[in-house]
């Protein structure tokens, strides 16, 4: 993906622009979403893809990096309107150990099947880790109730790059957890590995595309927060440290009835015809946008206020542009 100067231009409008519609709240991220149940004879969604940069963010020095905020850059395949149950695939950027670099940051490529299983990053023989300004493209695919893939993309230069390649197939074992076997292939070599779910007795996880999402967060797992005091705490402004994230190139593929499959020369398996978003149908009128609030909120003096919400990160997109951007409402980066 290449910021031309004209997109750059167009850029600064961003802050003054307003989706179609109404941007609705949540705690745990910000983005944008597409539902099947909001267009008929769709059927569901089958594949997602997003492109993006990896931001520069502001490092202070009382942060380690254990402690120090990071945040998360995903797109998802979701079973319902709210996200509960995805499949996510994304980065993850965080300030490097060295103090000496302020306002250097490195992302690390993740995914994960949610709430079944904790995020997983890639084996570390795969030596997965970008750094600021890099370009990273990750596209999810649903195969079957129980089959996925992910094509996790960095691109280094006009036709360069490193892709990497991962086959997902959940089962449950014999004590009925459920596991998750991950077949891979990169230009660092290939491999397997599996991962053991977090829950007991409970039914296969299966995967669905009622709903793809574009997203930011401040966390790995999004969803409700047990106790928001104590997560906010926890992550201390992490989105106001970063420059805007900008994720370019939103595609998706739908099971719907069609002439014939865009989706062809994308998935390797091609499970029947489908419709590609925004070739088929634009985004702009169908989709929904979030911003990401807090509550209670903090009052002018830093205390917190029950009376008050706080916008944490805001979505503002150029759909014809191909482009959205989920940035901090208030100054950010290195010297904010």
């Amino acid at each position: 993906m290449h910021w031309s100067s004209t997109t750059l231009t167009v850029l600064g409008l961003f802050l003054i622009a307003s989706p179609a519609q109404a941007n609705k709240n949540r705690t745990d991220l910000c983005g944008m979403s597409m539902h099947a149940s909001d267009m008929p004879n769709i059927g569901s969604f089958a594949a997602v893809q997003g492109t993006w940069v990896i931001p520069e963010g502001l490092q202070r020095y009382e942060d380690s990096e254990r402690d120090a905020p990071g945040v998360s850059q995903s797109v998802a395949l979701c079973c319902g309107d709210d996200c509960s149950l995805r499949l996510a695939a994304g980065t993850l950027s965080y300030p490097r150990e060295d103090l000496e670099k302020l306002g250097y940051y490195t992302a690390e490529p993740w995914f994960q099947l949610s709430p079944a299983f904790p995020a997983i990053q890639w084996p570390a023989d795969m030596d997965l880790t970008f750094n600021t300004s890099a370009v990273i493209r990750s596209n999810v695919q649903i195969l079957g109730p129980s089959k996925a893939k992910i094509i996790f993309s960095h691109y280094l230069g006009e036709g360069s790059g490193l892709q990497i390649r991962a086959d997902i197939e959940i089962s449950m074992n014999s004590i009925n957890i459920p596991e998750m076997h991950v077949n891979y292939t990169g230009s660092h070599g290939k491999g397997t590995f599996k991962r053991v779910g977090k829950m007991k007795d409970i039914p296969q996880p299966e995967l669905c595309g009622d709903s793809a999402w574009w997203f930011v967060s401040d966390r790995y797992d999004v969803g409700p927060e047990t106790d928001p005091t104590e997560e906010r705490k926890q992550r201390p402004d992490a989105l106001g440290r970063f420059t805007p994230i900008l994720m370019g190139n939103p595609r998706l593929w739908s099971t719907g009835n069609g002439q014939s499959d865009p989706r062809e020369g994308l998935l390797e398996e091609n499970p029947g015809p489908g419709r590609m978003f925004p070739a088929y149908l634009p985004f702009s009128g169908l989709a929904r946008f979030w911003d990401m609030v807090r509550h209670p909120g903090v009052d002018e003096d830093g205390n917190e206020d029950d009376t008050v919400t706080e916008v944490m990160c805001r979505t503002r997109a150029f759909l014809d542009d191909d482009m959205i951007m989920m940035h901090a409402p208030y100054t950010w980066g290195p010297g904010a």
